[in-house]
């Protein structure tokens, strides 16, 4: 079973803006509003690959209950709520260029985040939990590697998608894998990142901090892996407008781990990561199992280090 834990969801509100003019009045051509937040995209990618999974979400307010009725009507889901605030809504502006405005979110007082864990419990051996977004006002920096301490023992597998000191205290936990990209990556690693090599490197003091794998979001310049176990490859994205770029990145760790979960290569793995979040970047939502499996063959794979043959 794959859980996923989005500690901060959102409602996103999409604007389609086709030129974005600061201090004048823009005005937009089309709307929608959508539950948001990095663990409920995964899980609902998941599903649409015929993978059992359940969200789990910390909600407040009557925006949280919005978020609730969308989330829920398309995967498991169960939910925190909390007394005071209201779930953040998050404005995407999408355009020649995509421009974010996101809020900060609810504070999340002692004994909400403490619940988490007994969420937690759910968890059996062998399970995977998906760690995914920021976790909002009220936590502190180390929450996510508290969580991981709890399930110590229960030999889950956890996949972590956070920024900061989040993530950076993640890593001494040992998670299976990471998946930054490359702004991600400079802020994780706090150096600067100019070439492949770089990456690379990075992706390297990662590893030896404990993270067990690393693969690293590049937009247009598809995916790189660096593995624990030497292996280095890059793959390419295939040609194709950029429509929405919001999901891709957790497309992409949905479609990896529903390779994992049929026993498919590393390689394999990645092209299916790469190829979703094309797919996701290329439409105006979340990429669908078809759509991805459309792209997976055009994928070319260049081996880096560690690997004498595909």
């Amino acid at each position: 079973m794959v859980y996923t834990l989005t500690a901060n969801p959102s409602l996103d509100y999409i604007m389609n803006v086709p030129r974005l003019v600061a201090g004048e009045t823009n005005r937009s051509k089309r709307e929608r509003i959508v539950a948001g937040g990095k663990g409920l995209n995964v899980a609902l990618v998941l599903k649409d690959f015929g993978v059992p999974v359940k969200a789990f979400g910390m909600i407040a307010g009557f925006t949280g209950e919005e978020w609730l009725r969308q989330a829920s009507s398309q995967v498991d889901v169960e939910v925190i709520r909390l007394e005071e605030g209201e779930t953040r809504i998050n404005v995407k502006v999408a355009g020649v260029e995509e421009t974010e405005v996101n809020a900060s979110g609810p504070t999340v007082p002692l004994e909400n985040r403490a619940q988490f864990e007994k969420m937690l419990d759910q968890l059996d051996y062998g399970d995977v939990l998906v760690i995914s977004g920021n976790a909002g006002p009220g936590f502190p920096a180390d929450s996510y590697g508290l969580l991981m301490d709890y399930l110590e023992g229960k030999n889950v597998k956890i996949i972590v998608d956070a920024t900061g000191e989040q993530m950076r205290n993640a890593l001494s936990r040992r998670p299976y894998l990471i998946k930054p990209n490359i702004e991600e990556l400079k802020d994780i690693a706090n150096t600067c990142v100019e070439s492949e090599e770089d990456v690379i490197g990075c992706c390297e003091r990662l590893i030896r901090m404990g993270a067990q794998n690393v693969l690293v979001s590049a937009g247009a310049n598809g995916a790189l892996w660096v593995g624990g176990d030497g292996r280095v490859f890059q793959i390419g994205a295939p040609p194709g407008r950029v429509k929405n770029t919001v999901g891709s990145g957790d497309a992409m760790v949905a479609a990896f781990l529903y390779g994992e979960l049929q026993n498919m290569d590393i390689v394999d793995c990645v092209k299916l990561a790469v190829a979703a979040g094309s797919a996701g970047a290329f439409s105006e939502g979340l990429p669908t199992r078809e759509d991805t499996l459309k792209i997976v063959d055009s994928l070319e794979v260049r081996v880096i280090a560690g690997m004498i043959e595909l």
